[in-house]
Parts: structure tokens; sequence; C-alpha cells
């Protein structure tokens, strides 16, 4: 019955398993051909329970690196712990997505080599294109591990002086005397004066 699901070298784990299974030449063909939308589904499934892992782990050992740190306080740590986790689960995102994209492509028969290598050549590019971001994003890291400023806090940036009230990886937003938000990208800024820091 196994002849039903093609040549050796095109048949599919779906098919195989029907017809070793069942004596129908039909179902075994039916399911030659739904196989890749099963496996495709395994594969997504299977990416949306380790995203949902690992942004559990992630999350837990931020936390648990954070905690770790004296001197620190609740609200900052909590902050600190948002922050991270967030950007290292839409890290993982992205990667998971890339690697589940090219999993369906190839579930359907579809030779990925060109795509690979089209990819590789387009992350060059994007490389050189994205800099700024990746050292905005490096520069974020470093403040909330090092703790050099959290929300609430009067800092001098230098190229800004106000009230911080939002951090990400990418920028600091604050507001200075005037009322005025500046959105500062974490790259630019060379030196922090935490004015709110008396220790």
């Amino acid at each position: 019955m196994t002849s039903s699901c093609g040549p050796p070298g095109d048949r599919r784990w779906l098919c195989e398993l029907v017809a070793s299974n069942a004596d129908s030449r039909g179902a075994a063909r039916i399911a030659h051909y739904v196989s890749p939308f099963v496996t495709a589904l395994l594969i997504v499934v299977g990416a949306v329970v380790l995203r949902v892992v690992a942004g559990v782990v992630v999350r837990r050992v931020v936390t648990r690196a954070i905690k770790l740190r004296p001197g620190i306080t609740s609200s900052r740590r909590l902050q600190r712990a948002t922050t991270l986790s967030d950007a290292f689960a839409s890290m993982t995102s992205i990667v998971l997505g890339i690697v589940t994209v090219f999993a369906v492509l190839t579930a359907f028969g579809v030779n990925i080599a060109p795509l690979l290598a089209g990819a590789g050549l387009a992350g060059v590019v994007l490389g050189f294109g994205a800099q700024n971001l990746l050292r905005d994003v490096i520069a974020g890291t470093f403040m909330v591990f090092e703790d050099q400023f959290g929300v609430g806090d009067s800092v001098d940036f230098g190229v800004a002086v106000g009230v911080v009230e939002g951090i990400s990886l990418r920028v600091t937003r604050l507001r200075d005397a005037d009322g005025i938000v500046w959105h500062v990208p974490n790259g630019s800024v060379l030196r922090v004066a935490n004015l709110s820091q008396t220790k």
C-alpha cells in the first residue's frame, strides 16, 4: 500500500502512516496531499509553544538576575525586568518566526537554499543600515542593567534635561521643565547625570 504514496524519495510521513494502518488506497492518497498542511500546522503549533516557554524562561532568568543586584527598589527592579524581558522576548519571536517560515516552506517541498543565500545577502545589507538601531539597543541594555536611571528620575543627557517618563531598549522619553517631551535614542547618550541619585 505504500506504493500509493509515490516514489521513495517523495513519500510523505502521513501517507506512509495511513498506508501502513489502513487498507484504503484512497485514504493514503488523501493523506499524501494533506501531509504538508498537517506538518505545517504542527510546526506552527510547536513554534507557538516554544515562544510561550521561551518567554517564561527569559522573564524568570532576567528577574532573578536583577534580584541579585543589591540596593535596587522594587519598583525599579520591576521596571528593569519588564523592559529587558520584553526586549529578549521580541528577539526570540523574530528568530522563531524566521525558523518557522523556513520550516513550513520545507514542508511544502520548497528548496530554501536560494532563499537562505538571498537572506544572507539581505542580512548584510540590513546590517549596514541597522547599525544605529543596534547601537541604541545595546546602549539601552547596558543602561537598564547598570541602573543608570529609572522612570521618575531627573536626568541630564547633555542633549536634553528633564524627568524620565519612559525607558525602552531603543529610546528614553523624558519631559523637560517647559513640558516638552524628548525622545532620546539611547545610542546618542554619551553621558548621564542622574540628579535624583543622592548616593
